[in-house]
């Protein structure tokens, strides 16, 4: 799964949580306990 900073922010990924390998996560996201993020999403967190 691409997983990638913006300068510096950083996902932060809880590891109960599910990531498919299709997906892409940038900058300041937060994926907590039990949470999934499913193929082709895309989840930016890059301004405000």
């Amino acid at each position: 799964m691409p997983i990638y900073a913006l300068g510096d922010l950083v996902p932060s990924i809880h590891p109960d949580a599910y990531v498919h390998p299709d997906a892409v996560i940038i900058g300041d996201v937060t994926v907590g306990a039990e949470s999934s993020v499913w193929p082709t999403a895309v989840l930016r967190g890059d301004d405000g």
